[in-house]
C-alpha cells in the first residue's frame, strides 16, 4: 500500500465523520424545531424557557451542519487531487 491510497483511505475516514457529523446535527434540528413548537401546545406558561432553549439548540445544531459540510467541501477537493 503506497502513501497515496493510505491519505485517500484517511480523507475517506474524515468524509464518513464528518456526513455523521451532519445527520447528527439534522436530527438536532430537528428536535429543536418540535420543542419550540411544543413550546407553543403545552407550556404557555414557560414559553419564554422553551423558546430560549429550542433557539440555543437550533443555533448549536446549524453552527454544526455548516461547519461539517465545509470540512466535506474541503475533504472532497483533497480527494479529488489525489486521483489525479
Amino acid at each position: 500500500m503506497n502513501n497515496k491510497d493510505i491519505q485517500k483511505n484517511i480523507l475517506d475516514l474524515n468524509f464518513k465523520l464528518q456526513s455523521q457529523l451532519i445527520n447528527a446535527s439534522l436530527i438536532m434540528l430537528t428536535g429543536g424545531l418540535l420543542a419550540f413548537v411544543s413550546t407553543f401546545i403545552w407550556y404557555k406558561e414557560r414559553i419564554f424557557f422553551g423558546i430560549a432553549l429550542s433557539t440555543i439548540i437550533i443555533l448549536i445544531s446549524l453552527t454544526m451542519y455548516f461547519s461539517a459540510k465545509k470540512k466535506i467541501s474541503k475533504i472532497f477537493l483533497e480527494i479529488n487531487k489525489l486521483k489525479d
